[in-house]
């Protein structure tokens, strides 16, 4: 039933350890990959949260209707935040 799930994970595993390995190279050489979130709502700010932990990898942007909640997801991990209307 589960033939070669076990070939199939440890490629995953593997894969996901060479993205990490670059994460971190890109990290060390300040060349983040820059990413923009589109709503800060419960999900939105699960991911962001994460985002701000991972090396190689800058939140610059957050996008929701609500801007304080965008601006929130900012300031709980440390950022301060330059407000756009538009």
């Amino acid at each position: 039933m589960m033939f070669g799930f076990k070939g199939r994970k440890a490629d995953l595993i593997g894969r996901n350890a060479v993205t990490f390995q670059k994460l971190l190279q890109r990290g060390k050489e300040n060349r983040p990959i820059k990413v923009a979130v589109v709503g800060a709502g419960m999900m939105g700010v699960g991911v962001i949260n994460q985002m701000f932990r991972m090396p190689g990898v800058r939140v610059c942007i957050i996008a929701d209707r609500v801007i304080d909640k965008a601006r929130q997801a900012f300031e709980a991990n440390g950022i301060q935040p330059r407000i756009f209307r538009f």
